[in-house]
């Protein structure tokens, strides 16, 4: 509940439930004593508004007709992993499971605007980590991180996505049926109680967590002063392996992971390099994977180049939806090999 207060972060969450030893205490504290355990006058006067609104028995049943899960970073069921971060989240609010297998686990991250060799390479890495007992971390964004969690749940395998908004909302909305078939098949992870926007400051924090859970952080693609890199960098600052996959050359995206790759990261193209420089064994899983049918995501996109190639631009007029919209169709069926893209940047079916 704290954490749905606008400004209320990690470290004071920690610094009032040590002061006060219980969740329950802290959620009786009063507006003085809030200020005299250091809370600025403002921020106390929203967290005693806050907590007049809704007794913590009233939110536990919220969630529970949710089907939300907390836990706390006192609790066993907390990832291991989080709790060694600096700062780690005092709560955890959880859809679908968390499982011990999960310390096992990799994150990946890239652009929202993936090149086909992008998408063709993430695609590559997740499912081959997935096969290898391998869960894959990512943010549950447009581009690589969508096409990372789809990758390795189509291998077989677990995936944890994390929210930089409450649990309650998947942003960009497009991939609210993504984020159901992830906690079919894993976790959506938030530190951010319902109802808490998408605010720009919350992103780096939910980075930090991605990298948190993980025990290395890939990237794929992105520009320079791409988000990917904060993610790296919190990697490295917990003392995680960060890797990067090469950029093909005179590609813009190529900028953050040839970067990294500069600065010192580990060179990975495939999920057994990954595997390789994480010192783990690999536990090989199979599944038959079939095509299925088009993703509903991508189904307009689909019908429209039946015998035609096109632009994400072209697309995007003929079909009347933001471009955004089309980039995200089209490297969901680029991910399910439904589409592929030519030279000229334009994407056709395959056949």
């Amino acid at each position: 509940m704290l954490q749905s207060v606008m400004g209320v972060g990690a470290v004071e969450v920690g610094k009032l439930w040590r002061e006060k030893g219980e969740l329950r205490e802290v959620m009786k504290m009063k507006k003085v004593e809030l200020v005299a355990a250091g809370v600025a006058k403002a921020k106390a006067s929203r967290i005693v508004e806050r907590l007049e609104q809704e007794s913590i028995e009233e939110f536990g049943e919220r969630l529970r007709k949710m089907e939300v899960g907390a836990m706390t970073v006192y609790d066993k069921e907390y990832p291991e992993r989080l709790k060694q971060i600096q700062n780690p989240p005092y709560v955890l609010f959880v859809r679908g499971g968390l499982e011990v297998a999960d310390d096992r686990a990799v994150a990946m991250v890239g652009t929202r605007r993936p090149t086909s060799y992008g998408v063709r390479m993430a695609k590559r890495i997740a499912g081959e980590l997935a096969r290898m007992g391998v869960t894959v971390v990512s943010g549950l964004a447009m581009g690589i991180d969508a096409v990372a969690h789809r990758a390795c749940m189509e291998a077989g395998g677990r995936t944890v996505a994390f929210l930089g908004n409450g649990i309650d909302v998947v942003q960009p909305r497009i991939n609210e049926g993504l984020g159901k078939m992830v906690v079919k098949q894993g976790a959506v992870v938030s530190e951010y109680a319902p109802g808490t926007p998408a605010l720009k400051q919350n992103f780096p924090a939910r980075n930090r967590l991605v990298a948190g859970m993980s025990a290395g952080v890939i990237v794929v693609e992105g520009a320079e002063g791409s988000g990917s890199l904060i993610t790296a960098e919190f990697g490295k600052q917990q003392g995680k392996a960060v890797m990067a996959i090469p950029g093909e050359f005179g590609n813009s995206q190529a900028a953050a992971p040839n970067g990294l790759i500069r600065a010192g990261a580990r060179m990975v193209t495939s999920g057994g390099e990954v595997i390789e420089a994480l010192g783990w064994e690999s536990e090989m899983r199979t599944k038959e994977v079939k095509r299925g049918v088009v993703p509903k995501e991508g189904k307009r996109v689909y019908e429209r180049l039946r015998g035609v190639r096109m632009s994400v631009d072209e697309l995007s007029r003929e079909l009347q939806v933001g471009v955004a919209e089309v980039m995200n169709g089209v490297t969901i069926l680029e991910l399910g090999e439904w589409v592929e893209k030519d030279g000229q940047g334009r994407y056709g079916r395959v056949e």
